[in-house]
């Protein structure tokens, strides 16, 4: 937690840096091990390491689609629901943290996560889908 609020004071602009940060903080997004309380302090410090919003909602989105990709390589496997509700946390608090959605962002999979949670005979997994 604290190197997530130091990554958020640093100075960015060197490029190697900024790569490898970013590719630190997609592999906690996606790791299951990754608490939810660090799900947070990941947006946002993804959020201060970009340029633009529109780039930070575009890696999010990437994470969101590797998710469900991996949910899909193993269907049998009892991780699919903990799979959905991380995507549904990383949603949820990525929608929290933007100020404005526009057409060009990459965001088509969101209703695709949101509406089957909703439909879910899962409680939790319903809860989630429709906090988001």
């Amino acid at each position: 937690l604290q190197l997530l609020h130091l990554a958020c004071v640093t100075d960015n602009h060197e490029e190697g840096g900024r790569r490898q940060l970013h590719s630190l903080l997609r592999n906690l997004l996606i790791s299951l091990d990754t608490p939810d309380d660090l799900i947070e302090p990941c947006i946002k410090a993804i959020n201060i390491t970009h340029d633009s919003e529109a780039d930070s909602i575009r890696l999010v989105a990437q994470v969101l689609d590797e998710i469900v990709a991996g949910g899909s390589e193993k269907e049998n496997c009892g991780d699919d629901f903990f799979l959905q509700m991380r995507a549904l946390s990383v949603m949820s608090i990525l929608l929290e943290n933007i100020h404005r959605l526009s057409e060009d962002d990459s965001i088509q999979s969101m209703p695709g996560l949101i509406l089957p949670a909703i439909l879910s005979t899962n409680p939790k997994l319903r809860e989630q889908g429709v906090n988001c």
